[in-house]
């Protein structure tokens, strides 16, 4: 029959149930019931319809946490974003006024692709704006969207650059206060693929997704040469040392995170890109932060 429901779901359960499910419902499935549901799944629509059974589990537990949270009888004291306190504090410390803020952005990627590239810019945008959404009420935050700027460096001699020759371009350039950091970024071609082919941030939770849009970070150690080890620092400064000067950071993490760490220099960038190891993913400073590129969501026991 058309509407009988798939062997794969547990006993009592199918799809609205399953989409619809709270977590204390989801706790009475054993785990060798979510295995087989999600293999089922899988192999019944596919990656792509796995994703989009994700997608939409995910969006019906968003709008229900808004429903509760509206509910609430006294609304929950909310502080502004991390991007927010960082340019408030910066103004407190020296007193100037944020007129823009924002990344330089440079462009590596082949000329042959202008198809793929303003589709890329388009779902960057979408991205960018995303994670403006949930905030929109708080104090500052409409501000600071208006003046969000990316100054997008393009040209054919920089296809194929290598993050040395971005970072003295960068460092050449005369920026104005708030889009001047100790890092700027790169879309690669690798990390243009990765914002075309992954999963929207606003769908699925990071946990939920193997695979997320990133791009490239590019610190003026790019173009240092490696000074040697001074006896006695070899274990504090080895991590460091072979610190590359350019990382990958998921593009939903610019915001919150990379320019809360590294505005009006925060942080040394270098500190945050020596925990990235390989193709790996920076999202955040905290033991969650590194997106492992072979399995995804990756929690650190030991913190640092």
């Amino acid at each position: 029959m058309a509407n009988e429901t798939p062997w794969y779901y547990p006993p009592g359960w199918d799809r609205e149930r399953m989409l619809n499910a709270t977590d204390e419902e989801s706790g009475t499935m054993t785990q060798e019931q979510r295995d087989t549901f999600r293999e089922g799944l899988h192999a019944d629509l596919g990656e792509a319809g796995l994703e989009d059974f994700q997608a939409e589990s995910y969006m019906r537990w968003k709008r229900r946490e808004k429903t509760k949270e509206a509910a609430t009888v006294v609304p929950e004291i909310r502080n502004p974003p991390p991007y927010v306190e960082t340019m408030n504090l910066a103004t407190e410390r020296n007193g100037r006024e944020w007129p823009q803020w924002g990344f330089v952005v440079f462009r590596t990627t082949p000329y042959m692709d202008e198809g793929g590239w303003r589709a890329m810019r388009h779902r960057w945008d979408q991205m960018i704006d995303d994670q403006f959404q949930d905030d929109l009420d708080l104090p500052g935050v409409r501000e600071a969207k208006r003046k969000l700027r990316f100054l997008w460096v393009e040209g054919p001699e920089l296809e194929g650059a290598l993050p040395a020759v971005i970072a003295s371009r960068y460092q050449a350039m005369g920026l104005p206060y708030g889009i001047v950091h100790n890092v700027c970024l790169c879309i690669s071609q690798a990390s243009m693929d990765a914002i075309l082919n992954s999963p929207m941030p606003s769908q699925l939770s990071r946990r939920q997704r193997k695979k997320i849009p990133f791009v490239l970070a590019v610190t003026g150690s790019a173009k240092q040469p490696r000074a040697s080890l001074e006896v006695g620092h070899e274990e504090k400064d080895c991590q460091r040392e072979d610190f590359r000067g350019y990382f990958n950071v998921a593009v939903e993490a610019l915001l919150n995170h990379l320019f809360a760490c590294t505005a009006d220099d925060m942080m040394d960038p270098d500190v945050l890109g020596s925990r990235v190891k390989g193709d790996d993913i920076w999202c955040n400073a905290y033991r969650d932060g590194i997106h492992k590129t072979d399995t995804g969501y990756f929690h650190d026991e030991r913190g640092g």
